[in-house]
C-alpha cells in the first residue's frame, strides 16, 4: 500500500483536483502501457487510458484504502480493455510485445520436452517474437491477461489476483495453464 497514493486519494475526495492530477501523472505511463498491450493499437490504448482515469475519478469513493491504488486502477483498465476487445475481436485479444521487452523471467520454468524453445530464445529474433505474439493472442482472455500482468507488467500473484478478482491459487492455476497452452502451441 502506497501511503502517498492514499494521501492523494483522500485529498481528491476532499475536492483537491490537483491531487488527482498527481495520481494521473504517476500512473499515466503504466496504464497506457497496459492498455496498449491489451488492445494493440496506439490510438485505442490512449482512449482506454483516458477512460480508465475518468472512471477512477468518478468512482474514487469506492476505492478501498487498504488496497493499492495501482491495483485498483489496473483492474479498471483490464475491464475496459476486455470490453473493447470483446467488441473488436470476439474472444481473441491482441497482445503486442514491446520491442524493448526485457525480463529475466521465463514464461515457464521447466519443460518436459527439451525441444520446446524457451521464451528468451523466442524473444531474440523478430519473427519468433511475432510467432509468440500470435500464440498469446490465441489464448483465452483470462490466460492472456495473467501472462501480460505477470511477465510484462511484473505484478505479483497477489496483485494479479486482486485485479482479475480471483484467489491467488486460481491466479497461479491460470498462469500454469497459460504456460502449458503456450508450450503446446509452440511445439
Amino acid at each position: 500500500m502506497n501511503s502517498k497514493d492514499n494521501f492523494l486519494v483522500k485529498e481528491t475526495l476532499k475536492g483537491d483536483k490537483d491531487a488527482f492530477r498527481k495520481l494521473v501523472d504517476r500512473y499515466k505511463i503504466p496504464v497506457y502501457n497496459l492498455s496498449y498491450r491489451m488492445i494493440g493499437n496506439y490510438t485505442e490504448a490512449e482512449d482506454v487510458a483516458q477512460e480508465t482515469f475518468l472512471r477512477a475519478y468518478k468512482n474514487l469513493n469506492r476505492f478501498q484504502i487498504e488496497f493499492k491504488f495501482s491495483t485498483w486502477l489496473f483492474q479498471i483498465c483490464i475491464n475496459i480493455c476486455k470490453n473493447v476487445n470483446k467488441r473488436k475481436y470476439s474472444h481473441k485479444i491482441v497482445y503486442p510485445f514491446s520491442e524493448n521487452y526485457s525480463s529475466d523471467q521465463t514464461l515457464w520454468q521447466k519443460t518436459k520436452d527439451k525441444t520446446v524453445p524457451q521464451v528468451e530464445d523466442l524473444l531474440e529474433k523478430k519473427e519468433e517474437k511475432q510467432l509468440l505474439q500470435k500464440v498469446v493472442r490465441e489464448l483465452p482472455h483470462r490466460y492472456a491477461t495473467v501472462i501480460v500482468l505477470k511477465y510484462w507488467e511484473g505484478l505479483s500473484y497477489r496483485e494479479i489476483s486482486q485485479i482479475i478478482n480471483v484467489s491467488v491459487f486460481t491466479t497461479k492455476t491460470y498462469l500454469y495453464r497459460a504456460r502449458e497452452m503456450l508450450r503446446d502451441k509452440l511445439k
